[in-house]
């Protein structure tokens, strides 16, 4: 099995493997963090796929020849799927995936709660899920109005 190994040695001394808590990087380094940050971002929108579905070509370059070939992987089709699934269980679904399946890759997208910490929406978030429920039973973007 092939080997690699970083050594190094003194006038004096044979080489030796250099020691692996010398290999290190300044904890502090801004640039660093953030750079690890916007990748740890990527990785997740490559494999949520959530581009399928949600526009970010600000963030990971769409249509730019050096993005990122994971982008290309499809997500479900939504088309029909209010033909296909119970209007209760997607209510469920949109409010909160995981509950449903734990595993989802979907995040809660109306996580408002009350006083009492019972999950509530406000008036606009509300709004929002209504207008997602309408686009999925009925394939239109129905917005019911403000109140």
């Amino acid at each position: 099995m092939p080997r690699c190994g970083l050594f190094w040695a003194s006038r004096n001394a044979l080489p030796e493997p250099l020691p692996p808590m010398v290999l290190t990087h300044a904890a502090d380094n801004t640039a660093l963090r953030k750079s690890q940050r916007v990748r740890e971002g990527r990785f997740l929108i490559a494999q949520f796929r959530c581009t399928r579905c949600h526009a970010a070509k600000e963030i990971v370059g769409e249509g730019d020849p050096q993005a990122m070939p994971e982008l290309a992987m499809d997500a479900p089709s939504l088309k029909g799927v209010g033909a296909r699934l119970n209007a209760d269980w997607m209510a469920v679904w949109i409010n909160n995936p995981r509950s449903l399946w734990a595993g989802s890759h979907m995040p809660r997208l109306f996580a408002a709660k009350d006083a009492k910490g019972v999950p509530a929406f406000d008036n606009d978030g509300h709004r929002q899920f209504q207008a997602i429920w309408n686009y999925l039973l009925e394939g239109k973007a129905i917005v019911p109005p403000a109140q």
